[in-house]
């Protein structure tokens, strides 16, 4: 029923329940897209996974928010991924490295990442070359048991606890809810795909895990200082919260906007000059002339 019947596993070993899921994700918010001079100033996570054949390359984005009443939601603004037999990698055999990094590149002009995780397996060279495309903040992490159990128990938390915000992704959706959680060993958990099913993925649950884990660290040692929203209405428990409703105005990240403004006004040229012409992954860059 889940490889083939796209239904979720509701069993004992399902990470989460499809409603605590489904209670997190936002109807019609889609990925954030192009340019928005109310995302300055934001502290930005990304949590990124590496594959070029079997596995996909994931990349999630997400950043913290404060309601009104004080309590604090971490929201997603973009979880894709890039894969063998998917969209324009239908008939490819293997991911290309560049094509990655210039997805990563681009995602970085609209949703600039102040921290990133990425695990050992891409290697040093991955994060050197990603450098090189101003990405420096991707930091690379030897994922031991213990942090894929942080990062597990962290996520799963924040579904329960109904404070985390996703964008209405459906291949996100389906992955969510058919990874199953086992048991490691004493007070750790380990989360994936379901072993011994065709075509079943893990890798933006991955992706959304370490951004959870990098926030949540950030959260812990920063104390939560220098929040800002995104100016997009989400939902906390059945209320729709509004931008003036968040707590933080604009005026708190003038300093930032100030710093960054020529590069904005230059993305904002660039965004209208190009909305809705190219598909997620292919190349955006129209400087480089690949599409």
């Amino acid at each position: 029923q889940c490889e083939h019947g796209g239904k979720f596993l509701e069993s004992s070993g399902t990470a989460w329940s499809v409603t605590n899921l489904m209670a997190c994700v936002d109807k019609g918010r889609k990925n954030a897209w192009g340019f928005n001079p109310r995302r300055a100033g934001i502290t930005y996570f990304w949590g990124c996974d590496l594959g070029f054949k079997k596995d996909a390359t994931a990349l999630a984005i997400c950043h913290w928010e404060q309601t009104q009443k004080g309590d604090f939601v971490l929201v997603y603004d973009y979880i894709d991924r890039m894969i063998v037999g998917e969209g324009e990698w239908e008939n490819a055999h293997e991911l290309d490295l560049e094509a990655i990094l210039d997805w990563f590149e681009d995602m970085n002009q609209w949703l600039p990442g102040r921290f990133g995780v990425i695990d050992q397996y891409a290697g040093a060279m991955f994060t050197q070359l990603c450098t090189q495309r101003g990405l420096s903040f991707i930091e690379l992490v030897h994922l031991t048991e213990a942090i894929n159990s942080e990062a597990g128990f962290a996520i799963q938390g924040y579904i329960n606890q109904g404070i985390a915000r996703f964008p209405d992704v459906e291949k996100f959706i389906h992955e969510m809810g058919t990874v199953e959680a086992y048991y490691v060993g004493k007070h750790r958990i380990k989360i994936e795909s379901p072993s011994g099913e065709k075509n079943a993925h893990d890798d933006m649950y991955d992706a959304v895990a370490l951004a959870a884990w990098k926030a949540q660290k950030w959260m812990m040692e920063d104390g939560g200082k220098g929040f800002a929203y995104t100016g997009q209405a989400i939902q906390v428990g059945g209320e729709e919260l509004r931008p003036g409703d968040l707590g933080v105005d604009l005026e708190t990240a003038s300093m930032a906007q100030l710093r960054v403004n020529e590069r904005m006004k230059a993305l904002e040229r660039l965004s209208a000059a190009r909305q809705g012409t190219m598909p997620m992954n292919a190349r955006m860059s129209a400087r480089r002339g690949r599409f």
